[in-house]
């Protein structure tokens, strides 16, 4: 009962020690996960489309950028570049701008991981996408796409956005089990 007390009173006079016991108890599940869209035609100005794909946590701090289809004309890509704090090395697939079709589904992968390869902590983390075909700021998911990454599975269809459709977001995790081996 006195360690209760004397932790109690701990956490009253130093927060910022019960902050860091809260830190060190989260959990961290190593995992992978995807996100499938289909960009429709903007009928803009090219025949090709730039594109980026990038990962938040639930408050919006950019964890990562998972893929970039765009060189000279990136800075058409606004909201990424509001959100990426300067950061712009891709931690996934990178290439030119894309002269395939925008009705061929993009699936882009996130190993749950953050720009220091740490395993991102379990929680709330919002998909991303922004792409253009003219010189200027195209269509991108607003509020982005949410998902759990944590112990259990996510496989989650979301509705079509104007210009972006067969929204769909899935998480698996890798979990560890310690096995006892006897004999």
């Amino acid at each position: 009962m006195k360690a209760i007390i004397r932790l109690l009173l701990l956490g009253a006079l130093f927060p910022e020690a019960a902050a860091l016991r809260l830190q060190a108890a989260a959990t961290y599940t190593d995992g992978s996960a995807t996100f499938t869209v289909t960009m429709q035609d903007l009928s803009g100005e090219y025949s090709a489309r730039v594109d980026a794909f990038w990962v938040t946590d639930a408050t919006g701090r950019f964890i990562q950028n998972v893929r970039k289809d765009a060189a000279n004309r990136q800075r058409y890509l606004i909201q990424w570049t509001n959100f990426n704090n300067n950061y712009t090395a891709i931690d996934g697939y990178s290439g030119a701008t894309i002269s395939s079709s925008l009705s061929t589904p993009v699936t882009v992968t996130w190993d749950c991981r953050d720009t220091n390869n740490a395993v991102a902590p379990d929680g709330l983390y919002r998909f991303y996408v922004e792409f253009t075909d003219r010189n200027g700021q195209g269509p991108w998911t607003t509020n982005g796409i949410a998902f759990y990454k944590g112990l259990t599975n996510v496989n989650n269809a979301y509705p079509d956005q104007q210009y972006i459709k067969s929204i769909r977001a899935t998480y698996t995790p890798v979990l560890a089990y310690d096995v006892a081996v006897t004999g």
